[in-house]
């Protein structure tokens, strides 16, 4: 009697750590991109993401969430990295990822285009390096030629040149990484390093070396979902939306970009300057055979979620802007198996955001 009564508390034990277990397992994160605080202007404010974004998620009734990434162009990054400790706190976990605004593409032209920032690069490395948390694996090592003897004006407004070895960026080592979460694993993907030059406004890559790593992470990880981050898309995106926009400048501003955008978006891994470039379909190939459940980017702001052969791309639009209808950002709701995406849009008159769309992406 005394050994069947035991086996019975021991049973209601490990039940009751399963049943915590799989509660623990429940837990949501967010996703903005191109949060440019840099621009302004009569008709839109550059603290859309400190004022409104981040606001929202922290009224949000699910609570803050276990973190936040946003999907590149955060300059300047430290405007972005307090913005988040001012609203969410400074312990609040937040994971960049690497823009084309942040690696200055106009081979720091600065004078003429003031948005465009390289020295982002080196402050998210600095910030990465001693704040990000949950780290699995750190990026590749390879030299990013771009990188080197630049102009870099810091925070305190001094100037001095720079060499690649004194930035302390070896590769996308502290650009490129991955971090678990409970059943989740997320990756982040640094496509800029690498680069023989910033000129080409709109030059991600994938590399050989970003290639290989990625499938080592991938393969080393057990968790049950997998999510991968960059600043481009990887398929077109640019579709019958965009010319129905009617926002006045915006709806002329997309109109504008709807071919250098959606072109760049089709071919930046079609660009063979080199043959360490690895094709789109062997990069989303990658992505299918380890299950990845969605690749989110942003860079041509403008909102896309589509499954393509297994794999959802998310494009959350343009989190920059207080631009009503066109301006959101993503709830990631991971309740063990089932994974779902809610889409939060910007309104106006009272100005708020509300879920537009309920996503099931596993």
């Amino acid at each position: 009697m005394k050994k069947i009564f035991t086996l019975l508390v021991i049973s209601v034990l490990v039940l009751s750590s399963c049943t915590k277990q799989k509660k623990n397992e429940q837990f949501h994160f967010y996703v903005a991109t191109d949060v440019h605080m840099t621009k302004s202007s009569e008709k839109y404010t550059n603290w859309c993401f400190r004022d409104k974004i981040l606001q929202d998620i922290k009224k949000d009734s699910m609570g803050t969430g276990k973190f936040i990434v946003v999907t590149g162009d955060l300059d300047p990054f430290k405007n972005v990295r307090q913005s988040v400790e001012q609203v969410m706190g400074k312990n609040y976990r937040f994971y960049p990822v690497l823009g084309n605004h942040d690696v200055g593409y106009t081979n720091n032209k600065f004078e003429k285009y003031p948005d465009a920032n390289w020295g982002n690069t080196f402050d998210i490395v600095k910030y990465n390096k001693s704040t990000l948390k949950n780290i699995v694996n750190w990026g590749p090592v390879y030299r990013t030629p771009a990188l080197d003897s630049l102009t870099y004006t810091d925070s305190l407004g001094n100037t001095y040149l720079t060499t690649y070895d004194s930035l302390d960026i070896i590769g996308s080592k502290y650009t490129t990484y991955s971090f678990d979460q409970d059943n989740s694993h997320f990756v982040v993907l640094d496509i800029y390093s690498g680069l023989e030059s910033f000129e080409e406004k709109h030059s991600g890559r994938v590399f050989k070396e970003l290639y290989d790593w990625l499938e080592k992470d991938l393969s080393e990880t057990e968790k049950e979902n997998i999510f991968v981050f960059a600043h481009q898309p990887v398929w077109e995106t640019m579709g019958e939306d965009t010319m129905s926009l009617v926002n006045n400048d915006y709806k002329a501003h997309c109109i504008r970009n709807a071919r250098t955008m959606g072109a760049d978006s089709t071919v930046w891994f079609k660009k063979n300057y080199t043959d360490r470039v690895v094709s789109r379909k062997k990069f989303w190939n990658l992505m299918k055979e380890h299950n990845v459940i969605a690749y989110f980017c942003g860079h041509i702001h403008h909102y896309s979620a589509k499954k393509i052969d297994g794999v959802w791309e998310i494009n959350m639009e343009y989190g920059g802007w207080e631009n009503p209808d066109h301006t959101r950002y993503g709830r990631v709701i991971v309740d063990d198996k089932k994974v779902n995406l809610d889409v939060m849009v910007f309104k106006n008159d009272p100005d708020r955001f509300e879920l537009t769309e309920e996503i099931k992406l596993k």
